[in-house]
């Protein structure tokens, strides 16, 4: 067992902890044990590539430590308000200001570049692993297609294959990784496959990193070049558009694809659309327009918020549940007793204010917390 009452440890700093700092470097710990310490002591500094120091940060405890299962409930409460108050306070605050940053607009260094190969906390969905397995099973040469899902979800990648592919022979390994929740939003809106991946893996230079981008690929000339895309991509995306515009059985489909239509401002489909169309399920192609028709609606937003859409989705659902009732209640009140007897004991705006909190603890707390401007998980 170490017997050291201090330690001390380095990582390298691939992540944007700070709108003044570049990405890149090292991030330097030093704490004191907390079990032998009477205290907690804590020094994190964030280091250049070559050593200097840029910020440097101090956690510090004072007092009489509390044991969690011995101490009563009121002082555990306390030590938590003692702990938590400046923040709850400030919070206000630094949403206003937050605010008036983001509806200016003209402060670039804030700006955030997207993070490196490694790991986001999004899970894949089904139309994304419907493409790729069908873009290797159109591949015509031995190729494997493995997809790096978020490592916060779990570790294990997906792998598709080639009809072509052997146990016995080797294939070229094309590796996929999203670095960006962005991507899920930007990907389904190009017309082609290839203009997509392209734009999509071009590097958009940042002052904090110079080599930030959506999406990461291992191969670039297997991507490109009479691979992948000349041969797989192409003819996927060739059948689709012969079929011409299939046009939904599903009434709600229907008038989903007019609001896509007239938020785009263009009826033209992009080539995920036509994927979507001619190879998913009903059910995947009704939750895709859903999910596409809140993303084109929070881009309307000055701060992008799919948190207030929803929001906004909510409480438009909850008003005309409340009309409804209205109007169902007022009818029953004149031809039977029953009606009475509900009018008094569960009036329509209680019902509706229970449907809204459900809805919002199904809809939105479960996906964006109790932030209304969050960007949630993406397309």
């Amino acid at each position: 067992m170490p017997k050291s009452k201090q330690y001390k440890g380095s990582w390298e700093k691939d992540i944007f902890g700070s709108p003044f700092e570049k990405v890149g470097g090292l991030m330097v710990s030093k704490s004191v044990d907390p079990v032998l310490g009477p205290s907690i002591q804590s020094n994190l500094s964030s280091n250049t590539p070559d050593g200097q120091v840029k910020v440097t940060s101090r956690l510090s405890s004072w007092g009489e430590p509390v044991d969690p299962l011995a101490a009563p409930g009121w002082i555990i409460a306390r030590f938590i308000a003692r702990w938590t108050h400046v923040g709850v306070l400030s919070a206000p605050r630094i949403v206003k200001q937050a605010l008036r940053i983001r509806l200016r607009g003209k402060l670039t260094y804030l700006k955030r570049p997207e993070v490196r190969p490694g790991s986001i906390p999004r899970k894949e969905t089904e139309i994304e692993r419907q493409y790729l397995s069908e873009l290797a099973s159109h591949t015509s040469f031995p190729v494997s297609i493995k997809y790096v899902p978020p490592k916060s979800i779990h570790f294990d990648d997906m792998t598709f294959y080639s009809p072509s592919c052997t146990t016995s022979s080797s294939q070229p390994t094309l590796t996929i990784q999203p670095l960006t929740p962005r991507f899920y939003t930007s990907f389904p809106q190009y017309d082609s496959p290839r203009a997509a991946f392209f734009t999509e893996t071009k590097a958009t230079p940042m002052n904090s990193d110079e080599s930030s981008c959506r999406l990461s690929i291992s191969d670039h000339s297997l991507l490109e070049l009479d691979q992948v895309l000349a041969t797989a991509g192409q003819t996927l995306d060739t059948e689709a558009a012969k079929l011409g515009a299939r046009n939904p059985k599903d009434w709600k489909c229907k008038i989903l694809q007019k609001v896509v239509s007239f938020l785009r401002n263009s009826p033209a489909e992009t080539f995920m659309d036509r994927f979507v169309s001619h190879y998913a399920h009903p059910s995947l192609q009704y939750r895709y327009q859903i999910s596409l028709t809140h993303h084109l609606l929070a881009c309307l937003l000055p701060i992008e918020s799919q948190a207030i859409v929803q929001l906004c989705y909510i409480s438009a659902r909850s008003i005309v549940a409340y009309m409804l009732l209205l109007v169902v209640y007022s009818t029953s009140l004149h031809y039977n007793v029953a009606g009475r007897m509900c009018d008094h004991f569960i009036p329509p705006g209680r019902v509706v204010g229970l449907y809204w909190c459900w809805e919002m603890m199904n809809k939105y707390v479960g996906k964006y917390y109790l932030n209304p401007f969050s960007w949630g998980e993406g397309l």
